[in-house]
């Protein structure tokens, strides 16, 4: 347990989040770095970023597909579905949580890209 503990503390350091979190900004900015480095290298960036979007929308997580997926199985099992205007309501309050990662994250883009940090090294 202990362990697991010390593995929590190190991936969810905050300093180590916001270094490693990109959005579009800061996606564009990173292939416009790779871009003199052949296509190889684009390709498999794009096939990077598209394993990484297919990863993040299956988690399940409200305004996602993985959510969409757990309720459904949560319907099934209990033999009926779920009230459709609660589970609306999750999913708005979950989309509305996501925007304002995606809000926070493109600031952070902003800042990185206008302090001149590159995102490659």
């Amino acid at each position: 347990m202990i362990i697991v503990q010390q593995l929590a503390a190190k991936v969810l350091n905050p300093d180590l989040v916001k270094a490693s979190m990109s959005g579009p900004i800061g996606i564009m900015q990173m292939i416009f770095e790779l871009s003199d480095q052949g296509l190889g290298k684009f390709l498999y960036i794009v096939a990077l970023i598209n394993a990484a979007v297919g990863a993040f929308n299956i988690i399940p997580f409200p305004a996602l597909d993985g959510a969409r997926l757990l309720v459904l199985a949560i319907g099934g099992l209990r033999g009926r579905e779920l009230d459709y205007k609660k589970e609306a309501l999750v999913h708005q309050v979950g989309l509305f949580v996501l925007l304002a990662v995606v809000l926070l994250v493109t600031f952070l883009d902003v800042q990185r890209l206008i302090a001149g940090v590159p995102l490659t090294q």
